[in-house]
């Protein structure tokens, strides 16, 4: 989901948390949403999903445009309740409109401009070689996670500690995990270009490379249902993917 960047931030890793400051409204809401609420009004307050993967644990993560064209978010849901709230652009070059928390960052900050709003940071974890995260809880259980590349703020996240969390007894499969035709994604979105762009997006940053390319496009027909079949290919190793789509839901559309 996120780019690997070229050199590693370094938040204070062990500095001390400041004082508590008085949070400012909206502190429990991201993107509108509040982690923690029923999920049942997702669907109400924000549509259907662009996509929907389900996690081993048996939890939702659902993919929803971002408050721009040039943004997504992602909210994940376990047993039926908003475990937390995800934001990030696509290009941090790009419009960042709607993508400023509570606090006043934004993506493109860096570790010295969050500090300058909300203080040193409880923790960070390095969580890749080039990526960080700088943590701040407050007293009720939520935490919001900046996700830090050299190019500055990348991902702001809210999340609720108190959320359930419990896993099932056996692994939970998606049968919808984009491997072939028969387990092809399901896309949903209003037209052909906000499906389309997302459909590139999500296939371009699966991991295991530091960028992939489309090398081929091929729409099939199964019966009533408009599969695209990309074939992908990582620019480092040259290893190629082929990932499926199930794009009916909006082919045609304008």
């Amino acid at each position: 989901m996120t780019p690997t960047a070229a050199a590693s931030p370094s938040p204070a890793a062990s500095a001390a948390p400041t004082p508590v400051r008085t949070a400012p409204p909206g502190a429990h809401m991201w993107q509108g949403i509040a982690p923690g609420t029923p999920a049942a009004g997702l669907r109400s307050k924000l549509g259907t999903p662009l996509l929907v993967r389900i996690q081993p644990d048996g939890s939702l993560l659902d993919w929803y445009p971002g408050p721009t064209t040039n943004a997504y978010m992602i909210v994940r849901e376990h047993q039926q309740v908003v475990q937390y709230v995800q934001a990030f652009p696509i290009d941090i070059s790009g419009p960042l409109d709607g993508l400023k928390d509570p606090y006043g960052v934004q993506p493109g900050f860096d570790y010295g401009q969050i500090k300058a709003l909300r203080g040193e940071a409880k923790e960070a974890r390095q969580v890749a070689p080039a990526i960080a995260v700088a943590v701040y809880e407050d007293q009720q259980g939520f935490v919001w996670l900046y996700e830090l590349t050299a190019a500055g703020v990348h991902a702001i996240t809210l999340y609720d500690t108190h959320a359930p969390s419990s896993p099932p007894p056996e692994p939970v499969p998606d049968p919808h995990d984009g491997s072939s035709l028969g387990r092809a994604y399901v896309l949903h979105a209003h037209d052909e270009q906000e499906g389309v762009r997302f459909e590139q997006y999500y296939a371009t940053h699966r991991g295991g490379c530091s960028a992939w390319t489309v090398a081929n496009q091929t729409l099939l027909s199964i019966g009533a249902r408009k599969i695209d079949q990309l074939d992908l290919e990582c620019i480092d190793t040259k290893d190629h993917a082929s990932m499926f789509f199930d794009v009916t839901s909006f082919m045609g559309k304008t």
